[in-house]
């Protein structure tokens, strides 16, 4: 099972970018060769400010390495899907292969933000999936609708993953894990609330044929070794550990990523 620590996201105000950023730098120097990797988390229309997820995990790839980089909540139902997967061919690059991100239809406030109608989401969704993958294996490329008409399109870039990044759906109910499974996704089930429901979803998926990875997000304080063991023999496959805005900018910063460290060693132990 992966460990990776969710670099600091949703900025107070008063909180300077500059600031910021060197706070997640510092959290990524902790995690280099301790933990698996990095986690960032795409947010638009929140009361407080968001780095893009995109653009900071290219700007952190060259202090990152060898951790790997997940992207997590790109709303592939409103943005534009030819943009985006040349965005994720290019961070895929600056991760040298190492980088996967998880998708989903989107908030209503991503389809408010970019005036799109929520209802076209899931149909949008499907045929945004299908052209991304389509921009990372085939050229030309034209799009064929109904929501999404052009002639053609020569990619620029190709991802360092034959096949691209791997890609997860958000989901936690039934109905998404079956999407997931038929869209040959894996699946991200969101924050850990209870740890035999969890089980109990992953046990499903298993059922349903999912054989993409899975992943979930616990805080720091949830990370016990008792809770990691369980999560390991679920065959839970990446755990993402949200440190507190206080941790992240604390001198204990190294003493707490060690810590995790130490409890994901415990559990590979058992």
């Amino acid at each position: 099972m992966r460990l990776s620590v969710v670099l600091s996201d949703a900025h107070p105000a008063g909180v300077a970018p500059a600031t910021a950023l060197e706070r997640d730098r510092a959290l990524v120097a902790a995690a280099r060769g301790r933990l698996d990797g990095i986690t960032l988390t795409h947010g638009w229309a929140t009361a407080r400010w968001n780095p893009a997820a995109l653009t900071m995990a290219a700007y952190l790839s060259a202090d990152a390495r060898p951790l790997r980089a997940t992207v997590r909540g790109l709303p592939l139902g409103v943005v534009n899907p030819v943009e985006l997967a040349e965005q994720l061919a290019t961070v895929d690059h600056a991760w040298q292969g190492t980088f996967q991100a998880s998708v989903s239809i989107g908030s209503a406030e991503a389809f408010a933000v970019l005036g799109v109608d929520p209802v076209l989401g899931p149909a949008r969704f499907e045929e945004s999936l299908d052209l991304v993958r389509r921009m990372w294996t085939a050229t030309p490329l034209a799009g064929t609708g109904p929501q999404f008409r052009f002639s053609e399109v020569r990619p620029t870039l190709r991802p360092a993953q034959p096949q691209g990044p791997p890609l997860s759906l958000e989901a936690t109910g039934g109905v998404g894990m079956i999407l997931a499974r038929r869209l040959r996704l894996g699946l991200h089930l969101g924050r850990l609330d209870d740890l035999d429901e969890t089980s109990r979803l992953v046990e499903t998926w298993q059922t349903l044929g999912g054989d993409g990875d899975v992943s979930l997000e616990l805080d720091a304080g949830q990370a016990s070794v008792d809770t990691l063991s369980a999560l390991a023999a679920a065959r839970v496959d990446q755990v993402d550990v949200r440190l507190s805005p206080d941790d992240v900018g604390s001198p204990s910063l190294l003493r707490l990523v060690a810590e995790l460290a130490r409890r994901r060693a415990s559990v590979g132990a058992r």
